[in-house]
């Protein structure tokens, strides 16, 4: 399969600017701050801000330089000058329906897998369907309120394909339930009203829609080994085995499923009870089978275990292991990435994760807030990883380590993770929202992609839904390296 780009000759000094840029953030710390001051003399703190805009202005304006360096002869556009990536825009994607006589088209992607032995083909899924937050509306009370323009919704695998340099729709499956013929829904599961609970309106006059036990907001995909495709949500958290023809759903993997736990005990299937203790909003939100068989799943943020403080404090975040024949799991900590600039430790979110090898996994980390926006890819190692014994680690939650030298130093092991790809570098901008899709192509080369939001928002009088203009992608780009990867049957 030819790719549709050359190897960088310049690729990896791009990657110079991460840690330029978080020396640059690193100087702002209070403690280091002071000295830096009284080092240079400056007697005002815009100063420095001032300086810190200058160096990223002299830094991008060195990677321009650099990528037209090493661009053909003939540049057409920004795109073609930049050889370590290709960017495909879905031309032409399904409409969903009418709302406030707005048109509402399918996007809304929140995870990315490559189909094996294909040509550039790969399966996505989208969350619950369009949703606005309506938190701050007077009739909302206080509550955690969603608005729903089209509550019949169903989440939907799609596959997609690149051909004449676009991103195209060649089919899609609305996922099905395990107890009926009928579709899912993307609305709220009712039994979960009183944790993770959103209440549900079709209007913005707060008219209440009902929830659904078997409704999913779905985040992750990814292909198995035994005609089926896997997906996670992040409602309850859990994980669900659907059937690659079809989207009928198997199996689901849940920490709980209401009162149809006991009466379809042959289709729900137990994770550890502690899951949930997400963040709402941040259940599952990446998920990949190993060529050995196991699947992995990725929280989007730490556990608020035992308390919202130290979920919004600790950078300990959980990594899922589970044995689909079996359902024995294992859980494993990742430390997320610190404070730094405008972002809080509570915005870091992990964005998606695929199977490098049976040891390793790719995990994209994100924050954005201000005028900060990280976007990176990481190699993680999982070999040396301490498993979780149990939820109380020397009379502490693991998240209650805060980091991993201290979970080292009571005996826990986090995974090891190393710089990979800034996917700021290879052009996700703000412009583009959030990366919630990766996977592998081949040992040199990744695929991501944005999630749209569906292209809408709410004005700010919180009546009236409009337009974004926001676009969906996926980005082929290469790695500065090359990955020990491994499928199936090699």
């Amino acid at each position: 399969m030819e790719l549709p780009f050359k190897f960088p000759v310049l690729q990896t000094l791009s990657v110079l600017t991460v840690p330029i840029k978080r020396l640059i953030y690193t100087i702002e710390k209070p403690r280091v701050f002071g000295a830096f001051l009284y080092l240079l003399n400056l007697k005002h703190l815009n100063c420095f801000y001032k300086m810190r805009s200058r160096i990223n202005t002299v830094l991008s304006m060195l990677l321009f330089l650099l990528a037209g360096c090493s661009s053909e002869k003939n540049k057409k556009s920004t795109d073609d000058q930049n050889s370590s990536y290709k960017k495909f825009e879905l031309l032409s994607p399904p409409e969903i329906g009418d709302f406030q006589g707005m048109k509402f088209y399918e996007g809304g992607f929140s995870s990315l897998s490559y189909i094996p032995g294909s040509n550039l083909e790969f399966y996505a899924v989208n969350d619950r369907g369009p949703n606005l937050e309506m938190n701050d509306h007077p009739k909302a009370e206080g509550n955690e309120v969603k608005l729903f323009p089209f509550p019949d919704y169903s989440p939907k695998v799609v596959r997609l394909r690149v051909r004449n340099n676009t991103l195209q729709t060649a089919f899609a499956m609305a996922v099905k339930s395990p107890v009926s013929k009928l579709t899912t829904s993307g609305l709220p599961p009712a039994y979960l009203q009183n944790e993770n609970s959103e209440t549900a309106w079709s209007e913005p006059n707060a008219t209440v829609v009902q929830g659904d036990d078997w409704g999913l907001d779905a985040e992750g995909i990814t292909v198995g080994n035994d005609n089926d495709i896997w997906i996670c949500e992040e409602y309850r958290p859990s994980i669900w085995r659907l059937f690659d023809k079809t989207a009928k759903t198997w199996e689901v993997f849940a920490p709980a499923f209401g009162s149809d736990q006991n009466e379809h005990s042959d289709i729900l299937k137990p994770l550890p009870d502690v899951l949930r203790k997400i963040r709402p909003n941040r259940g599952f939100e990446g998920i990949t089978m190993t060529p050995n068989g196991m699947i992995w799943a990725a929280i989007q943020s730490p556990l608020q275990n035992p308390d919202e403080k130290t979920g919004n404090t600790t950078r300990l975040n959980r990594l899922v292991k589970l044995n689909p024949k079996t359902g024995e799991t294992h859980m494993f900590l990742y430390e997320m990435n610190e404070a730094v600039g405008d972002i809080r430790q509570k915005d870091w979110k992990i964005g998606d994760l695929t199977a490098v090898n049976d040891s390793q996994l790719l995990v994209l980390e994100q924050a954005e807030k201000g005028n900060d926006k990280f976007a990176d890819v990481y190699l993680v190692d999982i070999n040396k990883a301490t498993p979780l014994q149990d939820d109380n680690e020397s009379g502490k939650t693991p998240e209650q380590f805060l980091y991993a030298e201290n979970a080292q130093n009571h005996g826990v092991k986090t995974v090891t993770k190393t710089h990979l790809v800034d996917l700021t570098q290879n052009g996700f901008t703000k412009e583009h929202g959030k990366a919630e899709g990766l996977t592998i192509v081949n040992d040199t080369t990744i695929a991501v992609m944005n999630d749209n939001d569906y292209g809408v928002r709410l004005s700010d009088d919180l009546e009236t839904v409009t337009e974004t203009n926001v676009k969906t992608y996926l980005w082929l780009i290469k790695t500065p390296a090359a990955l020990s990867v491994k499928r199936k049957n090699d």
